[in-house]
């Protein structure tokens, strides 16, 4: 697992957990509204934690997207923050699920796909015909985003569930990606639930944090 951060000497700071295949310029076309900002991405090897200070800050929002949430779900109590909000965002704490996440027959179909194919295709699935212009591209090797993907099999398969607190679950009912009725499914008893007419990218809609935290 990799890190960026972004040091705007606040004490205020986002911790994003980010999609599968993603690197840590995903949201470039955010503002940074005067916050630091923590971006995790690459999850095809042992997890790393960052050396920033983060016992600094007077808040902690966690925003964790796709399989990012499964991410967030493992890690965010090690990470020893009081958290102010958390939002998940078109994923669940269990990513590769018949019930509560992607199916796994259709899980290990992209997989196949991937190897044949590149990933345009699962692209494609993840905008469900909408606007991309604000997509910046992940610059990853493909074998690397497959590893990373059988890996995030492996380990959410057999992980134990942590009891993290979320506080609101945002759902893309034309998520081609993660099947809407799976996460509403999961999330409707949970905490509070939005559900948006978007695909599984969502940072068209929601494209800066302040639309996010407001949820």
């Amino acid at each position: 697992m990799k890190y960026r951060f972004i040091d705007n000497n606040s004490n205020e700071l986002i911790v994003f957990f980010n999609g599968w295949g993603m690197d840590g310029n995903l949201l470039n076309h955010f503002d940074n509204e005067d916050k630091d900002i923590l971006i995790f991405f690459d999850y095809h090897n042992d997890t790393v934690l960052p050396t920033v200070n983060l016992k600094k800050y007077e808040s902690t929002y966690i925003i964790a997207w796709s399989m990012g949430v499964f991410i967030a779900n493992q890690l965010a109590d090690k990470l020893n923050q009081n958290i102010t909000k958390s939002i998940a965002i078109c994923g669940s704490p269990y990513p590769v699920h018949n019930e509560y996440g992607i199916p796994v027959k259709i899980f290990d179909l992209t997989c196949k796909g991937l190897r044949l194919a590149g990933t345009d295709k699962f692209f494609q699935q993840m905008f469900a015909g909408s606007d991309n212009s604000l997509f910046n591209r992940p610059q990853r090797e493909l074998f690397e985003q497959i590893d990373e993907l059988n890996n995030l099999k492996d380990v959410s398969i057999d992980a134990n569930m942590n009891n993290f607190k979320w506080d609101v679950a945002l759902v893309g009912v034309k998520d081609r990606i993660f099947p809407a009725r799976n996460l509403v499914s999961y999330w409707n008893d949970k905490t509070k639930l939005v559900q948006e007419e978007m695909p599984h990218y969502p940072f068209n809609l929601y494209d800066s944090w302040s639309k996010i935290l407001s949820l």
